[in-house]
């Protein structure tokens, strides 16, 4: 059985207590800018799973699903 592994980093302006929360008018919170996440698995039931505990928590996000770990790679020497 593999273990899925998954490493959210939220922007210091989503964590609860920071303090450097960006304000906007009348003292509200701005809104946070989507996350930005990819995923590295092939199986759509952990795929599910990872978008319920995103949606759970309410933040905007913008998931990007590789199911090919060649891909994968491509993906990340194109970002670096």
């Amino acid at each position: 059985m593999q273990g899925v592994r998954l490493r959210i980093t939220l922007p210091r302006s989503c964590v609860v207590g920071s303090d450097r929360t960006p304000r906007g008018v009348a003292g509200t919170a701005a809104p946070a800018p989507p996350l930005s996440i990819i995923v590295v698995d092939g199986n759509p039931v952990d795929i599910q799973l990872i978008r319920w505990v995103l949606d759970a928590q309410a933040l905007p996000y913008e998931l990007q699903v590789i199911d090919n770990g060649d891909h994968a790679l491509d993906v990340v020497d194109h970002l670096a």
